[in-house]
Protein backbone atom coordinates (compact mmCIF):
# COMPACT_ATOMS: atom_id res chain seq x y z
CA UNK A 1 0.00 0.00 0.00
CA UNK A 2 1.17 3.46 -1.19
CA UNK A 3 2.11 5.65 1.99
CA UNK A 4 0.23 9.04 2.41
CA UNK A 5 1.83 12.14 3.03
CA UNK A 6 0.03 15.23 5.24
CA UNK A 7 -0.57 18.21 3.46
CA UNK A 8 0.81 21.40 4.37
CA UNK A 9 -0.63 24.53 5.44
CA UNK A 10 0.89 25.96 2.04
CA UNK A 11 -0.85 23.71 0.62
CA UNK A 12 -4.16 23.58 2.36
CA UNK A 13 -4.56 27.38 2.37
CA UNK A 14 -3.46 27.75 -1.48
CA UNK A 15 -6.48 25.35 -2.34
CA UNK A 16 -9.09 26.71 0.02
CA UNK A 17 -8.42 30.63 -1.46
CA UNK A 18 -8.30 29.35 -4.54
CA UNK A 19 -11.79 27.47 -4.36
CA UNK A 20 -13.10 30.55 -3.45
CA UNK A 21 -13.44 31.81 -6.63
CA UNK A 22 -15.33 28.88 -7.79
CA UNK A 23 -17.44 28.10 -4.60
CA UNK A 24 -19.90 29.99 -2.06
CA UNK A 25 -18.08 28.14 1.08
CA UNK A 26 -14.69 26.70 -0.16
CA UNK A 27 -13.31 24.53 2.62
CA UNK A 28 -11.35 26.16 4.83
CA UNK A 29 -7.83 25.23 4.86
CA UNK A 30 -8.53 23.31 9.05
CA UNK A 31 -10.75 21.22 6.69
CA UNK A 32 -8.50 20.43 4.21
CA UNK A 33 -5.87 20.01 6.33
CA UNK A 34 -8.26 16.92 8.28
CA UNK A 35 -9.50 15.29 4.31
CA UNK A 36 -6.84 15.29 2.33
CA UNK A 37 -4.14 13.24 1.72
CA UNK A 38 -1.21 13.22 -0.76
CA UNK A 39 0.09 10.27 -2.87
CA UNK A 40 3.07 12.09 -3.90
CA UNK A 41 4.61 15.47 -3.70
CA UNK A 42 7.02 15.55 -6.96
CA UNK A 43 9.60 18.38 -6.74
CA UNK A 44 10.91 19.73 -9.88
CA UNK A 45 13.54 22.33 -8.74
CA UNK A 46 11.16 25.43 -9.77
CA UNK A 47 8.17 24.37 -8.02
CA UNK A 48 6.15 21.08 -6.92
CA UNK A 49 3.09 18.86 -7.74
CA UNK A 50 1.25 17.54 -4.81
CA UNK A 51 -1.51 14.19 -6.25
CA UNK A 52 -3.91 13.66 -4.05
CA UNK A 53 -5.95 10.69 -2.54
CA UNK A 54 -8.87 10.15 -4.54
CA UNK A 55 -11.64 10.55 -1.27
CA UNK A 56 -15.68 11.54 -1.75
CA UNK A 57 -14.38 14.51 0.47
CA UNK A 58 -12.22 16.28 -2.67
CA UNK A 59 -15.60 16.27 -4.88
CA UNK A 60 -15.86 19.75 -5.28
CA UNK A 61 -18.01 20.59 -7.99
CA UNK A 62 -21.12 18.56 -8.07
CA UNK A 63 -20.91 17.81 -11.84
CA UNK A 64 -18.04 15.57 -13.89
CA UNK A 65 -16.17 18.83 -15.24
CA UNK A 66 -12.66 19.11 -15.78
CA UNK A 67 -10.74 22.27 -14.85
CA UNK A 68 -7.05 23.27 -14.74
CA UNK A 69 -6.15 26.96 -13.55
CA UNK A 70 -6.08 29.50 -10.74
CA UNK A 71 -5.43 32.93 -10.06
CA UNK A 72 -3.44 32.70 -6.60
CA UNK A 73 -0.09 33.51 -6.26
CA UNK A 74 2.21 33.82 -3.16
CA UNK A 75 5.48 35.17 -1.89
CA UNK A 76 7.39 33.12 0.18
CA UNK A 77 9.93 33.85 2.24
CA UNK A 78 9.68 37.53 1.88
CA UNK A 79 10.98 37.46 -1.73
CA UNK A 80 10.17 34.39 -4.18
CA UNK A 81 7.00 34.77 -6.15
CA UNK A 82 4.87 32.32 -6.53
CA UNK A 83 2.09 30.97 -8.65
CA UNK A 84 -0.98 27.83 -8.55
CA UNK A 85 -2.98 26.10 -10.49
CA UNK A 86 -6.10 23.21 -9.22
CA UNK A 87 -6.27 20.71 -11.53
CA UNK A 88 -9.61 19.36 -11.24
CA UNK A 89 -10.82 15.98 -13.04
CA UNK A 90 -14.40 14.63 -12.79
CA UNK A 91 -15.72 17.19 -10.58
CA UNK A 92 -12.89 16.36 -7.83
CA UNK A 93 -9.87 18.10 -6.73
CA UNK A 94 -6.64 15.64 -8.20
CA UNK A 95 -3.62 17.95 -7.62
CA UNK A 96 -1.88 21.39 -6.95
CA UNK A 97 0.90 22.61 -8.33
CA UNK A 98 3.28 25.58 -7.13
CA UNK A 99 6.04 26.97 -8.99
CA UNK A 100 8.46 29.88 -9.39
CA UNK A 101 8.64 32.81 -12.46
CA UNK A 102 12.67 32.04 -12.54
CA UNK A 103 13.73 31.38 -9.38
CA UNK A 104 14.40 27.76 -7.51
CA UNK A 105 11.28 26.87 -4.88
CA UNK A 106 13.31 26.81 -1.56
CA UNK A 107 14.20 23.86 0.73
CA UNK A 108 12.82 25.61 3.79
CA UNK A 109 9.27 28.47 3.70
CA UNK A 110 10.25 30.42 6.44
CA UNK A 111 6.91 32.63 5.36
CA UNK A 112 4.41 33.18 2.73
CA UNK A 113 1.71 35.91 1.91
CA UNK A 114 -0.88 35.05 -0.80
CA UNK A 115 -2.05 37.51 -3.41
CA UNK A 116 -3.71 37.08 -6.88
CA UNK A 117 -2.17 36.78 -10.32
CA UNK A 118 -3.59 38.84 -13.33
CA UNK A 119 -4.18 37.58 -16.56
CA UNK A 120 -5.19 33.49 -14.81
CA UNK A 121 -5.33 30.89 -16.76
CA UNK A 122 -8.86 29.87 -18.26
CA UNK A 123 -10.97 26.70 -18.26
CA UNK A 124 -9.27 24.14 -20.16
Amino acid sequence: MEKLLKITDLEAEAISLSLKEFLCSPPSADVLTDVVEVTSRKFTGVGFFADFNETPHLKVFSDDRDFTGGGLGAILNGTIHVGFLLFIKKGSLRMLEGYTYSEVWPSEITSYTFNNIPDRPTNS
